[in-house]
């Protein structure tokens, strides 16, 4: 059986020192850091089904639906295989 991952979810406003405490635990504790921004410009990159979508919403500078930053977080967990994994950016509202 497989062990569920364990997810931990990085908040605080800008400046507040999220890079550097994501930084940290990648480093000394083998996290996978998962940034949703990242993983919806990846998205957005590979074209997609979603792809023009996202650019429409992103143009006109409206969040992204929680239920799409869910699909992708756990096709990138999938992805992944790695057993730690650290959220930055979700969720937004």
């Amino acid at each position: 059986m497989l062990s569920k991952p364990h997810v931990f979810f990085l908040l605080g406003g800008p400046g507040s020192g999220k890079g550097t405490q994501a930084d940290n635990l990648v480093r000394d504790y083998k996290f996978k850091h998962l940034s949703t921004g990242d993983l919806l410009r990846e998205e957005k990159q590979k074209g997609g089904p979603l792809a023009q979508e996202l650019e429409t919403l992103m143009k006109e500078g409206k969040l992204i639906s929680s239920d799409l930053v869910v699909r992708l977080l756990d096709s990138a967990i999938t992805t992944y295989g790695n057993r730690r994994y650290l959220i930055d950016g979700f969720p937004r509202n």
